[in-house]
Parts: structure tokens; C-alpha cells; sequence
């Protein structure tokens, strides 16, 4: 295991790294962030095109493994890894705290039924409340 992270291309659009990250949802399966939610958000009209750089990917063998991500502007993140790297996700999650908040602030959004990526999360401070995506 190799994992390396790196930023998204700082270009909108369907590009290589579109398709990369394409690839990732559709094996990850039905997740709170699904492809087709992510072909959306790609060539949404609302996109910040100029954050889509803050996207932080992680690697292995040149094959997205995990990702941070928004949801057409920044505030709200989503943190997702396949299940053999799940031990990436606090680093995922300070990772896009730093980098995907905005002047509206921040909030990450895990599934309910996620209890250890909810621990990470309270161990680092969060606390959940009742909304849903």
C-alpha cells in the first residue's frame, strides 16, 4: 500500500481527474455522495470552479482510494474511503476542514450509520445535530 494524496486538477469539467474520481464513486457503491451526484455537481452551473483545486484526493497505485469533497460550493464536506483504507478517514476529515470550510463555516456530513467515522468526528470536536443531506 502506497497511498499518496494530491489535489484535484484545478480545472472544471469532465476531465481525467472527473473521470478518476467517477470511477472511485462507482466502485464505493451507494454512499451518502454517489456518482451520479458527482456528474451533477461536475457540470453544475453553481459549481466553484476556482475550490474544485481544494478537492483533496488519496491515491494508491494511481487509482483513487478516498476523497474530500463539496457539494457545488465549499461549507459542507464529505469524506469518503473504500473500506480497505478506512483508517485514512480522520486525516480526510482535518484535511478538509482546513481546506473546504468558507466564511459560512463548516460541517461534515457522515452517514448514520457510520459509527466509527461518527467517533472520529466527536473525538475531534464535532457534534451532530439533526440535519440531513
Amino acid at each position: 500500500m502506497d497511498v499518496k494524496f494530491r489535489n484535484y486538477s484545478n480545472k472544471a469539467g469532465i476531465t481525467e481527474d472527473y473521470y478518476k474520481v467517477r470511477s472511485f464513486f462507482i466502485k464505493l457503491g451507494y454512499t451518502e455522495y454517489t456518482y451520479a451526484r458527482w456528474d451533477w455537481m461536475a457540470s453544475h452551473g453553481y459549481l466553484d470552479k476556482f475550490s474544485i483545486r481544494k478537492i483533496g484526493l488519496w491515491e494508491d497505485n494511481n487509482e483513487v482510494i478516498g476523497i474530500a469533497t463539496f457539494d457545488t460550493v465549499l461549507c459542507n464536506a464529505y469524506c469518503l474511503a473504500l473500506p480497505k483504507y478506512h483508517s485514512l478517514r480522520e486525516e480526510m476529515l482535518r484535511y478538509a476542514e482546513a481546506n473546504l470550510s468558507s466564511d459560512k463555516g463548516f460541517g461534515i456530513v457522515i452517514a448514520d450509520r457510520d459509527i466509527s467515522f461518527q467517533d472520529i468526528a466527536v473525538r475531534l470536536g464535532y457534534v451532530a445535530t439533526e440535519n440531513k443531506d
